[in-house]
């Protein structure tokens, strides 16, 4: 299986960090759930203390 991978750094701000957070774990519970044949799936995803990870189904053109 071929996966595209999604990579989000930390910018290092306590404050932005924060929303980071807020954003990530939003796009991460909203993919999750939608099924639709025009949208990509999220297949998982990863929460480390820098990085933060969305893997998502490849699809070619």
């Amino acid at each position: 299986m071929v996966v595209a991978v999604k990579k989000i750094e930390s910018p290092g701000e306590t404050r932005m960090e924060a929303e980071l957070d807020k954003q990530f774990e939003s796009e991460a519970t909203v993919l999750g759930g939608i099924r639709h044949r025009n949208i990509v799936k999220l297949l998982g995803y990863i929460s480390g203390v820098d990085t933060k990870l969305l893997l998502y189904e490849y699809i070619e053109r």
